[in-house]
């Protein structure tokens, strides 16, 4: 290790290797949301990457201002990147000083380019990384970077129901809601005979197969992507009482809703009881049989 006579002298690699654990631990993250595999330490917040250190590229965010403190130790595009967050842009680059103070603008030495989960940031191959000249290791060369997050546009938050229920071979729907502006809607795993609208969220159509799915139901915008799981029963016509079973119970029901407010009033076989028996001669012509072919 140089004998460092200065805080100046220190290499930039090192000023900022050393400040990154005590960043993290003033950021709240905990020591789950951080991982080291021998080669790689990252961190994240809210799911969110906060720092990652590797041998190309160390960065992180201040516990404070929120700005990306970051040192490139080699111009190597495909490890030496800088990642970040999806919706978040740019809005400086600053070159520092021995005491990791911005210095200037430093925009023309690194590039910024946009990728489907957000931008990314690498140093041009033109930069030269600094190295010491007594003993030949890297210096690296230090940045900051203020970045903004995508404002009044976050991305939407799942508030319908996430539970529903529906009958098979009738018609159903459902209608995905979320806060915060969507602009699209999608549904996976749903059961055959339903659908989703893209642009509206409602699920429709009609049921074919008895049983209990999850759905997983999202709503995006230009900020992200909000996603909820949606439990969807699917009863038979016959299972009245909801309990994935078609049995006496159901026809009793059935019969009850066949009769309305008249239903068991008579104890006509004079058993004691007013069960499905005093009325089913009623109701047989009602029923159809569908108790014994429903799905």
């Amino acid at each position: 290790m140089p004998g460092f006579t200065s805080i100046t002298a220190v290499y930039p690699r090192l000023k900022l290797i050393r400040v990154i654990p005590n960043w993290d631990n003033l950021n709240n993250i905990p020591l789950v949301n951080r991982s080291w595999d021998g080669s790689v330490y990252q961190s994240a917040k809210d799911g969110k990457l906060q720092s990652y250190i590797n041998s190309d590229v160390m960065y992180s965010r201040h516990w404070k201002n929120g700005k990306i403190f970051a040192v490139f130790n080699t111009t190597n595009t495909i490890n030496g990147k800088i990642k970040l967050n999806s919706g978040e842009t740019v809005t400086s680059i600053q070159k520092t000083d021995g005491y990791f103070i911005e210095t200037g603008d430093a925009s023309s030495e690194l590039t910024v380019t946009d990728t489907s989960s957000g931008k990314e940031i690498t140093l041009n191959s033109t930069v030269t990384i600094p190295i010491d000249s007594t003993n030949g290791q890297v210096k690296g060369i230090g940045y900051i970077l203020t970045v903004a997050s995508a404002t009044g546009n976050p991305a939407p938050v799942i508030t319908s129901a996430l539970s529903s229920t529906g009958t098979a071979v009738m018609t159903f729907s459902y209608q995905i809601t979320a806060a915060n502006g969507p602009t699209s809607f999608n549904a996976a795993g749903l059961p055959a005979g339903l659908s989703v609208s893209s642009g509206t969220g409602l699920i429709s159509g009609t049921p074919t197969t008895v049983g209990t799915s999850s759905v997983t139901i999202s709503a995006a915008n230009a900020g992200g992507t909000g996603v909820s799981t949606l439990t969807l029963s699917v009863y038979s016509a016959c299972d009245l009482n909801r309990d994935a079973s078609t049995n006496v119970v159901d026809v009793q029901l059935q019969v009850n809703q066949a009769l309305g407010a008249t239903a068991c009033t008579s104890d006509l076989n004079r058993d004691g009881y007013c069960s499905v028996i005093d009325v089913q001669r009623d109701v047989n012509a009602g029923l159809g049989g569908q108790c014994l072919l429903g799905p």
